[in-house]
């Protein structure tokens, strides 16, 4: 038997199928009393979907958008993240972003965003502190997410 992975490249599809099981599972963990979130991609057409199971709101893949960064052509990645966080807010929401975030591709995501109750950084923000600092990088990274100036912290 293969590996199991330990991460997500993609976030739940919503077919007919999937969102029979997605709102069964929701249902179950909610009954314990567990907060649900639900791994999406950056479309906002998945979020009518999200807000029929009951879950308390969604994590954006931005791995995607790391991605077209690096390539200079984010434009419509970033676009319909900040399409998809609208949807979702209006739909009561969470909102939450994670997947190859760092400081180069925070700020313009920040900006864009209308809201974001958390963000997963884990691996750039561990990187990042080896080479500035374990303040210094939680700094910088306080400062990306809060759209704030560093030397305003």
């Amino acid at each position: 038997m293969g590996l199991m992975p330990f991460t997500s490249e993609e976030g739940w599809k919503f077919g007919a199928a999937e969102l029979a099981s997605v709102k069964h599972a929701v249902f179950t963990a909610k009954q314990c009393g567990s907060r649900v979130i639900l791994f999406v991609d950056p479309n906002p057409d998945v979020v009518s979907s999200v807000a029929t199971t009951g879950a308390d709101g969604i994590e954006i893949y931005t791995g995607s958008y790391a991605a077209a960064m690096r390539a200079g052509e984010y434009q419509a990645q970033l676009n319909d993240i900040a399409e998809t966080t609208r949807r979702g807010s209006a739909s009561r929401l969470a909102i939450n972003i994670g997947h190859d975030l760092n400081l180069s591709n925070l700020p313009p995501l920040m900006a864009a965003m209308p809201a974001v109750t958390e963000a997963s950084i884990g691996h750039e923000l561990t990187a990042d502190a080896l080479v500035m600092g374990f303040k210094a990088a939680v700094t910088a990274y306080k400062a990306a997410l809060t759209k704030r100036d560093i030397g305003d912290l």
